[in-house]
């Protein structure tokens, strides 16, 4: 399954489990990184609302429609995707909006047109490396409007430490290399090789986003007037591997106040804030928690966070 189709899925579940249409929504945005076929055009976005039927013909004078885009900020692009809906919401504009998301190999499994590598320090690429590192999932989060100004989200912040960039970089090189012969006969005339996508993350840096995280917190938590331990629930980024471990150590919060994923979004990329809280909504944690915390890390290295009152 591709990332489009895992993204009509997940749009269709979250439209469901709220009891409201396709229809009624005013935006939708969406925040995945990997395009199905690489395609470039058009957004994404617009693929999806025709596949979920929200209003995919513009509207008439007077009627709703419904506005589509693309954000891309790694596993930040969800938050940032929220963040963007609730400035529309606050102002009226929008009665209702949603961010999907989803994450796949763009080729299916095919790594020819678009092998997939985790570089090493010596910029070698194993077989086993060369498969797609993130596992497949999309997700998506509903967003409406309330009139209790004590709930919903009271601040957002994103901050990006580019002095450690270096750690998680990614490239796209033409590599040389005989065509499979069944490319080939379909496609003639290609010249040997292939473009290959690799993605260096440097060591240390699960541990570097853990650190800019803490500093972004405490600055943030500062401006809210509250401390770690206010936290009643956190939601943070399940990767990089070993990030929300660290993070909680160094800031103090007590690791039954965060949410976890199960084994099979361990390795989830942009809906991994997504997996985390669909776990806590089942449980029930998150509607007895009064200040949730959203913390998320992408490349740059850049850090997301907001603040949540259920």
């Amino acid at each position: 399954m591709g990332s489009i189709k895992l993204a009509d899925e997940a749009a269709h579940a979250c439209l469901e489990r709220a009891g409201r249409s396709a229809a009624e929504l005013d935006f939708l945005i969406n925040a995945g990184v990997y395009r199905d076929n690489n395609i470039a055009e058009p957004a994404v976005a617009s693929i999806i609302q025709e596949d979920i039927g929200a209003n995919p013909d513009p509207p008439l004078q007077g009627g709703h429609g419904t506005f589509s885009f693309d954000v891309v900020n790694g596993p930040c692009g969800v938050l940032t995707g929220m963040q963007i809906l609730d400035g529309f919401l606050t102002s009226g504009a929008i009665d209702l909006g949603i961010v999907v998301t989803a994450d796949a190999d763009p080729e299916r499994g095919s790594h020819w047109d678009f092998p997939f590598g985790l570089v090493g320090a010596a910029g070698r690429v194993s077989r086993e490396q060369s498969r797609f590192p993130f596992a497949p999932a999309g997700g998506a989060v509903l967003l409406s409007r309330t009139e209790d100004e004590r709930k919903g989200f009271s601040r957002f912040a994103f901050a990006t430490y580019s002095e450690f960039k270096h750690l998680l970089e990614a490239e796209v090189r033409w590599q040389e290399g005989p065509i499979p012969r069944a490319v080939a006969d379909r496609v003639p005339g290609l010249e040997p090789g292939n473009n290959v996508l690799r993605i260096h993350e440097g060591e240390g840096y699960a541990a570097r986003a853990a650190e800019c995280a803490v500093t972004s917190t405490r600055t943030f938590l500062e401006s809210t007037a509250l401390e770690p331990l206010d936290i009643d629930l956190l939601i943070p980024s399940p990767t990089p591997a070993g990030f929300p471990d660290m993070f909680i150590q160094a800031l103090g919060i007590p690791a039954d106040r965060v949410a976890r994923v199960d084994e099979s979004f361990d390795r989830v990329h942009t809906a991994g804030s997504i997996a985390a809280l669909e776990g806590v909504m089942r449980t029930g944690q998150f509607a007895e928690a009064r200040n949730v915390l959203f913390a998320t890390v992408a490349s740059g290295i850049t850090v997301g966070l907001a603040l949540y009152h259920p």
